[in-house]
């Protein structure tokens, strides 16, 4: 079953809309909506971005904000609000930190993650945090999985598809730091980094541009010549490559101790 009906908005939008309320009417909607189409995915509707003559397609009622973590693999519901997911990963304090950077309760409490990420940028705080989690990203129509880097790196993939989870591999331990203008300001700097079976994963942040992670695989490797050399360039109008550089070294020792990895 699914909820369907034609409505003409004040801003002579003329539009369809559908409900899915399982995958199977999920599909007959898609096949029915007219193009183009575009997803509501919770949290976030500015009509002034929806194409004129475009049908929406409301995917609230399919349960795609479950949550789940086993021995191999965590996943995140693209659906599931930024709320939900800090209390997922209650047991990281810092992330705590990071989500309250990133947005104030109300907005935590309604804004999903596949919202969220179609407007998350260099400068966030809860984008570098998954960044470190290095996770793939599985969207809807199609259900592939991609890298988050290469959606990040893929103009216009938004449009037509919607985020239906995040999976990503176990982490063990979790540490982030910034440096803002004050403390729950949007950060200048900000460093990730997740341990894992395979090294450490570490992310950077507060940037316009988005700056490469990478991984310290050597169990006596700082990472802090790496994290300078990505910051390398990484100038804007907030602050200068070179203080950007340093304090990322600072911010990654910080969080390498948290994580009780060696800094040489």
């Amino acid at each position: 079953m699914w909820m369907a009906g034609r409505y003409t908005l004040m801003n002579e939008k003329t539009m369809s809309y559908y409900r899915p309320a399982d995958s199977s009417a999920l599909e007959r909607a898609l096949h029915e909506a007219g193009k183009p189409f575009w997803f509501l995915a919770g949290g976030s509707f500015n009509l002034r971005e929806i194409p004129a003559e475009c049908d929406l397609i409301d995917l609230q009622d399919l349960g795609w904000d479950d949550i789940s973590q086993d021995p191999h693999s965590w996943k995140l519901g693209g659906l599931a609000s930024l709320s939900a997911v800090g209390q997922a990963l209650a047991l990281w304090s810092d992330f705590q930190e990071a989500l309250a950077i990133e947005a104030g309760l109300n907005v935590r409490n309604s804004l999903s993650m596949a919202n969220w990420l179609r407007q998350a940028g260099g400068r966030s705080a809860l984008l570098t945090c998954l960044r470190a989690f290095q996770p793939q990203v599985q969207l809807f129509p199609g259900d592939q999985l991609v890298s988050l880097e290469a959606l990040l790196k893929t103009p216009g993939v938004w449009q037509a598809q919607v985020v239906r989870a995040i999976h990503f591999a176990p982490v063990r331990s979790f540490a982030f730091e910034s440096v803002g203008r004050s403390p729950r300001d949007l950060p200048i700097v900000c460093v990730a980094a997740a341990r894992t079976e395979r090294g450490v994963s570490v992310s950077v942040g507060g940037a316009d541009m988005l700056l490469d992670p990478f991984e310290i695989t050597d169990a006596w490797d700082s990472g802090l010549d790496t994290i300078r050399q990505v910051c390398h360039g990484a100038a804007d109008a907030w602050a200068s490559a070179e203080y950007r550089q340093d304090t990322a070294a600072h911010l990654l020792s910080r969080c390498l101790q948290k994580i009780q990895h060696p800094v040489s």
